[in-house]
């Protein structure tokens, strides 16, 4: 492992991480942690053998033929007692990335769906899909535990089909804590993400919204192509309880220009960069996501 300019911190939590991956998926005893220590001045790295050497002496210091010194205690002890381990909040976070990853794949047999394909009216359409996502739901799960956080998804994943109803749209799929749906327009979908946001059933519960606008092509399967993943991708971008949009799907508001949505309040994110592509992507948060 190398670091280039990153942070005593972010370099101790990345070592933790990898070590813990390697150690679980290796067998037992065969991952073993070797130190290079480099001197900083000349770039030589410091002989192991010279390290083991120095170390059975209580020396902490290598002294380089350039004039320069290297500290080789290791810090691993020392920066464990500095910064707390990370290793259970980065595996939960790993985890609902691939859940959410597999949600999104999972959704390709509900878009190919008899019902979907009535729904949309056309084998070849332009379609909003918003993605929504509940903050926090496994801290919310270990407070209220198992049979009570099912009654939550149920109440909340009720709440989401009849503002779906409402405005029209269809639910493609949920998983988990998440709702994928279509819509006719963006504006649409707007209103859908925050009706939900406003009022998502249990009041508990925190949502993120990403909403994304684009043509598919449901025949050939393409509903489940760049227009889902890019709506995936928006979502995925949002770290606290808030509405983003794609720039498409603010376009669309914006030339549809509905008296509703006049005193929104927008702010626009430059330069982010999305899982799987290329490039770096403008995006629209919502600054107010209460429904009227």
């Amino acid at each position: 492992m190398f670091f280039d300019g990153a942070s005593e911190e972010t370099r101790f939590h990345f070592e933790e991480y990898i070590l813990a991956h390697l150690s679980r998926r290796a067998l037992y005893g065969t991952v073993q942690l070797v130190r290079l220590f480099v001197c900083g001045i000349c770039g030589t790295p410091v002989p192991d053998p010279y390290v083991e050497a120095l170390r059975r002496q209580g020396k902490d210091v290598f002294s380089c033929p350039c004039g320069g010194t290297v500290a080789i205690a290791d810090p691993k002890e020392a920066l464990a007692q500095r910064y707390p381990s990370q290793i259970d909040s980065m595996d939960l976070a790993a985890d609902r990335q691939r859940d959410f990853d597999a949600f999104v794949l999972s959704a390709n047999a509900e878009t190919q769906s008899a019902r979907f394909v009535e729904w949309a009216g056309d084998e070849r359409v332009t379609l909003a899909i918003v993605f929504t996502d509940v903050i926090d739901s496994t801290a919310l799960g270990e407070r209220i535990r198992d049979e009570r956080m099912y009654e939550v998804r149920q109440s909340h994943f009720a709440q989401s089909r009849k503002l779906i109803a409402q405005h029209k749209g269809c639910e493609i799929r949920t998983i988990g804590d998440s709702v994928m749906a279509a819509f006719r327009s963006a504006s649409a979908a707007l209103d859908y993400a925050r009706a939900l946001c406003a009022d998502p059933g249990p009041a508990q519960l925190r949502l993120r919204a990403g909403i994304h606008i684009g043509p598919l092509q449901i025949e050939k399967g393409d509903v489940f192509g760049r227009t889902v993943n890019f709506a995936a991708r928006v979502v995925g971008a949002i770290k606290g309880a808030e509405i983003w949009l794609s720039e498409q799907a603010k376009a669309d508001i914006d030339v549809l220009g509905a008296r509703r949505h006049e005193e929104l309040e927008w702010q626009r994110h430059e330069g982010v960069e999305l899982k799987g592509f290329v490039g770096a992507y403008t995006l629209w948060s919502l600054s107010n996501t209460a429904s009227d």
